[in-house]
């Protein structure tokens, strides 16, 4: 509670605060049966005094006291929000941790250190452990395992929070990040110019699968050597394996994306535009099959999904106007066309 109260002042801008402001925060946060269950207006008022004793805040008596028991001031003044570290503590955090911890951060964050504490003794223990030897390269997640005793910790928000404010780095620590893979289907290899195409959805990637060992490989006049399944937004957070596959790392490469006709689709695209350095080109030949095949077949939505307009107009303007005017009357109207519309027979017809 005594924390939650700190958040409170520390986000207000008048220096003097009301009794009841305060505990109707903790109450509204919390709500009230959660604020009843640890210990209600008892430990509101343990918490307070508190912070009056470590000189964060101070009773303004001239506002008398709120007539309860055990009685509070009705306003007190906010004097420091930062607790104060002992000379021994402050000690310590400038000698006796390992060289590579910037520890001065902490001398004037009390609170923070007091937070991290346990994260610093265990890193500061397995450095000195450490420091005679060539650590061997592990993954984030072995290497949080081995440090912390656990394994989410480094890639955590968290712990990359506690990371930049020590001043080290995953390099220092000899740990690499891993992506989560993906599915793709290789057709050839060696080539220095390369077209990929990444397909949102499991079926019709099966589908070009099949197509490509049958030799069917090319449409409108576009080779692909490689298709990679994106699984529909997962694909914003597995692209960086395909970093990993070093033989498309020389040359040049041409990715394009086939996916959903609908917002959600075009969300998963523009994110991959707005997240990477590549450009990932819609691959306009199979939308415009799609319209056109489907035309006086398009279904309802099952669900509105949220359109994002900026992402609309990036992706209608790879296509010509009068296919522009239909994407957007489709998106409008809450109609959509899914990618397995252009089934396995309709893709050999139409291949090369």
């Amino acid at each position: 509670m005594r924390e939650l109260i700190l958040k409170y002042l520390k986000n207000r801008n008048k220096k003097r605060i009301k009794t009841r402001a305060i505990e109707d925060y903790i109450i509204k946060s919390l709500g009230p049966h959660r604020y009843r269950k640890q210990g209600g207006y008892q430990e509101f008022v343990k918490s307070i005094k508190i912070l009056v004793s470590k000189e964060l805040i101070r009773p303004i008596k001239a506002w008398k006291k709120n007539g309860m028991a055990p009685p509070l001031y009705n306003g007190y003044q906010i004097l420091s929000l930062k607790e104060k570290l002992g000379p021994d503590i402050k000690k310590k955090l400038l000698t006796q941790y390992h060289p590579s911890l910037n520890t001065t951060y902490y001398l004037n964050n009390p609170q923070e250190y007091k937070r991290d504490k346990k994260y610093l003794s265990q890193l500061d223990e397995f450095l000195k452990e450490n420091s005679s030897l060539e650590l061997v390269p592990m993954t984030v997640n072995e290497r949080s395992f081995q440090i912390f005793q656990d394994e989410k910790f480094l890639a955590s928000q968290v712990g990359k929070e506690f990371m930049r404010r020590i001043g080290l780095s995953l390099e220092i620590l000899n740990s690499y990040p891993t992506y989560e893979p993906f599915f793709y289907y290789q057709n050839t290899r060696g080539l220095d110019k390369r077209n990929l195409l990444i397909i949102e959805n499991k079926d019709t990637f099966f589908s070009f699968k099949k197509l490509l060992q049958e030799g069917n490989f090319s449409w409108k006049g576009v080779r692909f050597d490689l298709i990679i399944y994106g699984e529909g937004k997962k694909i914003q957070h597995s692209f960086p394996f395909f970093y990993e596959l070093k033989e498309y790392q020389k040359g040049e490469n041409n990715l394009y994306y086939f996916g959903d006709l609908d917002p959600a689709g075009i969300s998963i695209w523009y994110g991959l535009q707005e997240k990477f350095e590549e450009e990932f080109i819609p691959f306009t030949f199979f939308y415009n099959t799609l319209l056109a095949e489907y035309q006086e077949q398009i279904p309802k939505l099952k669900k509105k999904q949220k359109i994002n307009q900026r992402a609309v107009q990036k992706f209608i303007s790879f296509f010509s106007p009068k296919i522009q005017d239909k994407i957007l009357e489709l998106v409008e109207s809450n109609i959509y066309l899914p990618q397995e519309g252009l089934n396995y027979s309709l893709l050999k017809n139409i291949s090369d």
